[in-house]
Formats: C-alpha cells, structure tokens, sequence
C-alpha cells in the first residue's frame, strides 16, 4: 500500500515542489515531482468555494485566485501577469455560466486544464462534449479534489 511523504523545497531555485514517494514491498520507491500550478477556483457559494480553496491550500500548499461568477473569472484569466495553470468552475454561474467560460477558455488559452464541478451529474456529458478535463460531482469529497488537481500537476 502506498505511503505519501513530504514536501520538498529546491534550494537551487527557491521553487516549490512537491514530492510524493511511495513505498512498495520489497523496499522499492517511486518518487514523482509536483509541478508548481496556480489555481482559480470559480463558485458563487461561498461554502463550496472555501471548502475547495482550503482543502487545496492544506492538501497541496498551490496559490489559489477565487471568483464568485464567470464573468470575473475569464478577467482574471486574461490578465497577463496572473499564471493560471487549473480552473475548477461550477458549471452553473451568475453573469457567464461555467460552460461558456469553459468554451472561452479552450477557445483561447487551450492549453489550461478545466474541472466543471456541478450538483447535477446529468451535466457531465455536455462538459466533456465542451472541452473539460474533468467533472466532479457534487457533494465532492477532499480527497476526489486533491487527487484531479495531482494528476494535472505530475511533471512528466
């Protein structure tokens, strides 16, 4: 069963990173490296929104940029000097729903990852038609979060 340990800074660059190693029998150990990743979690409720925004800062320690509706979200995005690696958008917003920052977003910075999060697991379907990288229903669990947001920030 694997075993995660800790996280490492690289003192060469002063960039985050972390490292997760796994033990297996026989004394053998992966090691992979997190890349570093800034997140925008886009939720108009607040109780989803902190939930998600502290479970990322506790289980992952990545810079988070919150939004409470589409429409703020894609100006964040197009600000230059802001990074955005991973967007977690629920699929229902005020002013521009999660779809049509989801279609903005493949549309003109394709290569950023996109979670639609929604109550309603009928609406996977037609977030993957759009272009989303991944769908987490709601009520989510910390764990199901942390381990979408990993499988994006795996250096190769």
């Amino acid at each position: 069963r694997p075993v995660r340990k800790s996280r490492n800074r690289l003192p060469e660059s002063g960039i985050r990173s972390r490292r997760a190693g796994f033990s297996f029998q026989g004394g053998l150990k992966l090691y992979m490296t997190f890349k570093p990743v800034n997140i925008l979690v886009v939720d108009d409720d607040q109780l989803v929104r902190d939930f998600s925004v502290h479970t990322i800062e506790y289980g992952m320690d990545r810079k988070i940029e919150v939004s409470d509706n589409g429409f703020n979200a894609w100006r964040l995005l197009q600000d230059e000097l802001k990074h955005t690696d991973i967007i977690i958008a629920d699929a229902i917003l005020p002013e521009m729903s999660g779809f049509e920052l989801l279609e903005r977003i493949k549309m003109h910075m394709p290569r950023k990852k996109v979670i639609i999060t929604s109550g309603d697991a009928a609406l996977e379907k037609r977030a993957r038609q759009l272009g989303a990288d991944a769908f987490i229903s709601k009520p989510f669990q910390a764990d199901d979060l942390i381990k979408i947001i990993h499988a994006f920030a795996l250096d190769d």
